[in-house]
C-alpha cells in the first residue's frame, strides 16, 4: 500500500457545542411560530366564515321584515287617502258634526290687491 491510496476517514461526533444546540432551539422556535401562525389563521377563517353566515341570515330576515313593512305602508297610505277624500270629509262633517254648506247668498267674496 502506498501513501496515496490510504484514505483517512474522520468520524464526526455529534456536536454538543452550545452554538449547535442554540441553532436547534432557534429552528424549533421558528417551526413552533410557523405552526402557531397557520393554526391561528385557520381559526380566524373559520370564525369569520361563521360570522358572515350569521350576518347574511340576519340580513335576509331584515329584508323580509322590510318587504312586509313596505306592504303595510302602502295599505296605510291607501287607507289614509280613502279617509281624507272630500266626499268622506263632507259625510263626516254633516253626519257627526252637524255642519252644513252655507247658502249661496251667505257667502261674501273679498277682493284683495294681491298682498296679504
Amino acid at each position: 500500500m502506498n501513501a496515496a491510496s490510504v484514505k483517512i476517514i474522520a468520524i464526526k461526533k455529534p456536536s454538543t457545542s452550545l452554538s449547535h444546540l442554540f441553532f436547534n432551539i432557534k429552528s424549533a422556535w421558528k417551526m413552533f411560530l410557523l405552526i402557531f401562525a397557520v393554526i391561528s389563521s385557520a381559526m380566524v377563517v373559520v370564525y369569520e366564515k361563521d360570522r358572515y353566515r350569521k350576518l347574511f341570515a340576519e340580513t335576509q330576515t331584515l329584508h323580509h321584515i322590510k318587504n312586509k313593512l313596505d306592504v303595510e305602508r302602502g295599505q296605510l297610505l291607501l287607507e289614509q287617502s280613502a279617509w281624507s277624500a272630500p266626499a268622506r270629509v263632507q259625510q263626516f262633517a254633516s253626519g257627526q258634526l252637524n255642519m252644513e254648506l252655507p247658502l249661496v247668498n251667505a257667502v261674501h267674496m273679498i277682493k284683495t290687491n294681491g298682498s296679504l
